[in-house]
């Protein structure tokens, strides 16, 4: 039996847009060990995920902590993998495969777009795609056929205390701290909220303790929203995405998971967003976009929202 390591840091939107590839190379690999690299945020959702077999944390060390550098990559040596899949495909982990080879590793493939690689890549229209077509392209290369929406029946959690009677959406109010250009305003979710109240729908507001001020701010101004900030796991995200009428996220990790588990999605999306290269893929999803967020109107997202006719999907997949 042999071990392949897969690389993937993250976001948590580029890691959900990975799981097709991850899926395939389980699949590939039959019996072999699969382990994943990745960051200490994402080790808890790849440890549920039955395709991988180990997890290694990877705590991204910084250009001067030369030796966590080095004990990577003789950890990695170690370890002879028979292939490694750099799904994160970024100048760090092009110098982990350099490094890999200075501590004694020279006979792993490494499967990246690196052009030095074994096994290698190399595209120029490689920005042009959607993030999931660059993996499966990717993973071409080494005989490896990725079908589409993986399967996610795994990620899941207890929803029974979290569930609102009725036909509920979910509101993702939050964006990285970094990129604030990213969250479409508050009080534009609040009107929203609204909106969904009057028509008999209850609006469920998602997110992490980063974004509890905000959904406080939206409750606030529609106490008929049931706010779950901070209470809900990615696995509960998933499991409330199955049973919700719709959902409106911008450009957050937790809108990759809605989509991808089928509940229909309106997107929206600044000028800091490509649309062509990230577009949480699912079975309905509604992309509005302006250069400022802010711009998108209540009213047409409104129009854009795309909910279940028949309400919660109880025995989603």
């Amino acid at each position: 039996m042999t071990a392949v390591l897969v690389i993937k840091h993250g976001a948590l939107g580029d890691l959900v847009q990975a799981m097709d590839a991850l899926q395939a190379i389980r699949r590939h690999h039959g019996d072999d060990t699969v382990v994943a690299l990745t960051a200490p945020a994402f080790a808890p959702l790849l440890e549920a995920c039955p395709w991988v077999d180990r997890v290694w944390i990877d705590t991204r060390p910084g250009p001067w902590q030369v030796g966590a550098w080095l004990a990577l990559a003789r950890r990695m040596a170690a370890a002879r993998f028979a292939r490694v899949y750099d799904l994160q495909n970024s100048g760090r982990t092009r110098w982990y495969r350099r490094l890999r080879r200075l501590a004694g590793d020279r006979s792993s493939q490494w499967c990246g777009t690196d052009p030095m690689a074994d096994v290698a890549h190399v595209d120029p229209t490689f920005r042009q795609r959607h993030n999931q077509d660059n993996l499966a392209r990717l993973l071409a290369t080494a005989g490896i056929t990725v079908e589409p929406q993986a399967d996610l029946s795994w990620l899941d959690g207890d929803i029974a205390e979290l569930t609102p009677a009725g036909r509920f959406v979910l509101l993702v109010a939050g964006s990285s701290p970094g990129h604030p250009e990213k969250r479409w305003p508050a009080l534009s979710f609040a009107v929203l909220a609204q909106g969904l109240v009057k028509d008999g729908l209850t609006p469920v507001l998602i997110g992490g303790a980063a974004e509890m001020a905000v959904l406080d701010e939206i409750a606030l101004v529609c106490p008929g929203a049931l706010n779950l900030a901070g209470r809900t796991s990615l696995g509960q995200v998933a499991a409330l995405a199955r049973r919700a009428a719709g959902a409106v996220a911008g450009d957050t990790g937790p809108a990759f998971i809605i989509a991808a588990v089928g509940c229909p999605l309106t997107w929206l999306l600044s000028a800091h967003g490509n649309p062509r290269r990230s577009t949480p893929r699912g079975a309905s999803v509604a992309v509005l976009q302006r250069d400022a967020i802010a711009a998108i109107t209540v009213d047409e997202v409104r129009r854009a929202l795309a909910l279940r006719p028949s309400g919660p999907a109880a025995d989603a997949d």
